[in-house]
């Protein structure tokens, strides 16, 4: 009886650990950013993605995630608000997309960036690449674009990892990373901004198309680079040793 009460107590000083843990997460944001969980149509409205600009050709959901279209005329653009990050802290936004377009696709076309109303910074484009389908560009705060070096194929999902930490003008990009030492490319381009505090998806004048799924935003990489997102080590260990201390009871 004695050593029942004792892993009971051991279960709930974990369970407490582990709440504890999950109050003080870092994800800020994470979405399947497919039909279901969400409702197939305009993303807008949906899990608290606002219209920051334009009213037609709006972003859509489906069963295999959210597409975003660049082309001629208006384009609808979404916002989705983060927590405010302290000076120093980073921003990173994983998420899994898959690129399709034709000829002569603008090159000053981003898809998605982080955003405070008025500074748009970390901007992900899609860009052409010589001898490849396209490759993937980043910029700070204007549209000086660092492109990544290697050429890329339509059709193909790729992982796609980037980051901004406040008041510096540094960001960076990874595709496909096993860890945030992976090869990466880094933008100095442009001013720093101040309380970025939003996430835009975008869509404007190219060629391309952009599938997006699997969206995660935290304040580490790791929980950024997976999806759905892995706990910190400490959750995880915890929650280890709650199984093991349950087998034990029966």
């Amino acid at each position: 009886m004695k050593s029942s009460l004792c892993a009971s107590a051991l279960v709930c000083g974990v369970c407490v650990a582990v709440a504890s843990q999950a109050a003080n997460a870092s994800i800020m944001y994470s979405s399947a950013l497919r039909a279901p969980p969400l409702i197939s149509g305009g993303l807008a409205g949906q899990d608290s993605w606002t219209v920051s600009s334009g009213a037609q050709n709006a972003i859509q959901v489906g069963s295999t995630g959210t597409t975003l279209v660049n082309g001629s005329g208006p384009r609808e653009d979404l916002t989705h608000a983060l927590t405010q990050i302290t000076t120093g802290q980073t921003y990173y936004v994983g998420f899994d997309v898959t690129v399709s377009g034709g000829a002569n696709m603008d090159n000053a076309t981003y898809f998605m960036a982080f955003n405070n109303g008025t500074n748009f910074v970390t901007r992900m484009f899609i860009t052409s690449a010589t001898g490849s389908n396209f490759t993937f560009g980043l910029s700070g705060n204007n549209n000086t674009i660092k492109d990544w070096s290697t050429g890329l194929t339509f059709g193909t999902t790729y992982r796609v990892v980037s980051s901004y930490t406040l008041d510096t003008n540094v960001t960076n990009l990874w595709v496909n990373p096993t860890s945030s030492a992976s090869t990466s490319i880094t933008s100095t381009a442009g001013g720093a901004a101040t309380n970025v505090n939003s996430i835009v998806l975008r869509q404007d004048s190219g060629t391309s198309t952009e599938l997006v799924s699997k969206m995660v935003v935290s304040t580490t990489f790791n929980e950024a680079a997976t999806f759905p997102a892995v706990p910190a080590p400490g959750a995880a260990a915890l929650l280890g040793l709650a199984a093991l201390v349950s087998r034990r009871r029966r």
